[in-house]
C-alpha cells in the first residue's frame, strides 16, 4: 500500500507541473499576442506618419528611422517567442500580420493628408500631432510592458530602477537626436 501510495503522490506531482507547464505556455502565448497587437497598433500609427509627411527627405529620414527600430524591436520580440516555446508557425504568422501593417498604416496616412488638403495647414497639423501622439502612446505601453518587465530585468541582472533609468536615457537620447536634427 505504501508503494502505490507513493505511486498516485508522484503521478499527482506530475499532474500539477504539467497543468503549470500548461498554463505557463499558454499565459506566455496569450501575451505574445497582446504584444503583437500592441506593435500593429503602434505600427499603424507608425507608418502613419511616414504617409503624413510632406517633405520627400523628411519621408525618407522617418521611413529610415522606422525601420531602424521596427528591426531591432522585431527581432528582439521574436526571440523572446522562439525562446519562449511559442509554435514556429504562430511566429511567422504573427510577423507576416506585422509586416503588412506598415504598408497600409503608410496608405492611411497617404490618403489622411491627400483628404486633409495636402498642405501645411491647421487641420493637418492637428491631425499628425493627434496620430504622433498615439503612436507614442503605444510605444510607451510596450515599452512598459516589454522592457520592464520584472522577469526580464532579473535575467539580465538589473533591477527595475536600472531599467527605468536606461528607458529613460534612450528617450532622451533619441529626443536630443530629434531636436539636433531640425524635423
Amino acid at each position: 500500500n505504501d508503494t502505490s501510495d507513493d505511486n498516485n503522490g508522484d503521478i499527482k506531482l506530475q499532474d500539477n507541473k504539467f497543468d503549470s507547464d500548461r498554463k505557463r505556455k499558454l499565459m506566455f502565448s496569450l501575451r505574445s499576442f497582446v504584444t503583437v497587437l500592441a506593435l500593429s497598433v503602434h505600427g499603424i500609427f507608425e507608418s502613419m506618419a511616414i504617409g503624413l509627411q510632406l517633405q520627400v527627405r523628411d519621408v525618407w529620414k522617418l521611413f529610415l528611422a522606422v525601420t531602424l527600430h521596427d528591426a531591432t524591436i522585431h527581432f528582439c520580440v521574436g526571440m523572446d517567442m522562439f525562446n519562449g516555446g511559442v509554435k514556429k508557425a504562430h511566429i511567422m504568422i504573427y510577423f507576416t500580420i506585422l509586416g503588412l501593417i506598415t504598408p497600409g498604416g503608410v496608405t492611411i496616412g497617404i490618403l489622411v493628408t491627400e483628404g486633409a488638403g495636402g498642405g501645411e495647414n491647421a487641420t493637418q497639423t492637428l491631425i499628425v500631432g493627434l496620430l504622433q501622439g498615439l503612436s507614442g502612446g503605444t510605444l510607451l505601453y510596450i515599452a512598459f510592458y516589454e522592457v520592464l518587465d520584472r522577469e526580464k530585468l532579473a535575467k539580465a541582472g538589473m533591477t527595475g530602477l536600472i531599467g527605468c533609468a536606461l528607458l529613460i536615457f534612450g528617450f532622451s537620447a533619441m529626443a536630443a537626436l530629434e531636436a539636433a536634427g531640425g524635423h
